[in-house]
C-alpha cells in the first residue's frame, strides 16, 4: 500500500491526467478493501450513530479534498515539492486549531521548549 501511495499516482497522472477520476478510482479502492475486511472479519466493523455521522462527515470531506489536491499536486508540480509540503501539515493543523479553535495542544515532550 505504502509503494501504492508514494509512486503510483504521480506516474498514472503522466500518462492519464484526469485528476478526479483517479482520486475516485482510489476510494472505490479502498472501499471495496474495507468492505472486504468487514465481511470477513478481519477488521470489526465500527458502530456508528447518527450524530457521529454528522460529526465525521465534515472531516471526511476535507480529508477527500486532501487527496484530491494531493493528487493534483502530483500531477503539476515534483513529488519532492508535494511531499515537502504535505510534510507541513501537521504544524498548519496545530497552528488553525489554535487560531481559529483557540485550542492548543500540549505535549509533554515539545511543551518545555514552548511554555
Amino acid at each position: 500500500m505504502g509503494l501504492q501511495c508514494a509512486y503510483t499516482p504521480h506516474y498514472v497522472l503522466k500518462v492519464f491526467p484526469y485528476l478526479a477520476t483517479v482520486t475516485a478510482a482510489q476510494f472505490a479502492v479502498g472501499t471495496v478493501l474495507v468492505i472486504l475486511m468487514w465481511t470477513s472479519n478481519i477488521y470489526k466493523r465500527p458502530k456508528i450513530t447518527g450524530a457521529q455521522l454528522i460529526a465525521i462527515l465534515p472531516m471526511a470531506v476535507v480529508h477527500t479534498l486532501g487527496n484530491l489536491f494531493t493528487n493534483m499536486s502530483l500531477g503539476k508540480v515534483s513529488v519532492s515539492f508535494t511531499h515537502t509540503i504535505k510534510v507541513m501539515e501537521p504544524f498548519f493543523s496545530v497552528a488553525l486549531s489554535a487560531m481559529f479553535l483557540g485550542e492548543l495542544t500540549h505535549n509533554r515532550r515539545t511543551s518545555r521548549y514552548f511554555y
